[in-house]
């Protein structure tokens, strides 16, 4: 049976991720035309509540729920990371990974996150080291061209 990695919900027109992190973690959404959007249960079960035809018929909301036994690129593209600023006291922003890897300091935010949270899980802590060795191709990519016009 497969394991639920994350609980989540994205709102395009509002760039908001709704998240769920543990049960009874009822996270909702109240759109400017009073529809409504609720994501809930957690790691232990998925559940959407509100205007789910309308909201969904419309396009205005994607499904983020993740389990382990989708492809890991998938996952490695779609997998959340939340961040609540330097000072730790800005409201917590939650982004995929892939986002905070190619922010302009993103190598440097990525190594903070594998030093800084010793209890990361599994999952984070692969789709992080993902990103850091793609960062790392691309960069020896980018040097290569530099490196044969010099010749």
């Amino acid at each position: 049976m497969s394991k639920l990695l994350q609980n989540a919900l994205y709102i395009p027109e509002n760039d908001l991720y709704l998240i769920s992190t543990h049960v009874h973690d009822y996270r909702e959404h109240v759109f400017k035309d009073f529809l409504t959007l609720a994501v809930d249960g957690g790691l232990d079960y998925c559940r959407r509540v509100g205007d789910l035809f309308k909201l969904d018929e419309a396009g205005r909301y994607i499904e983020c729920c993740l389990q382990d036994d989708m492809p890991f690129e998938y996952i490695a593209d779609k997998l959340l990371w939340g961040s609540s600023g330097v000072d730790g006291k800005s409201p917590m922003v939650f982004r995929p990974i892939k986002e905070w890897a190619h922010k302009p300091d993103g190598e440097r935010h990525l190594r903070n996150i594998l030093l800084n949270c010793p209890k990361i899980n599994l999952y984070h802590k692969k789709v992080v080291e993902y990103w850091l060795a793609r960062l790392e191709e691309e960069k020896i990519q980018v040097q290569q061209p530099l490196n044969s016009q010099s010749l």
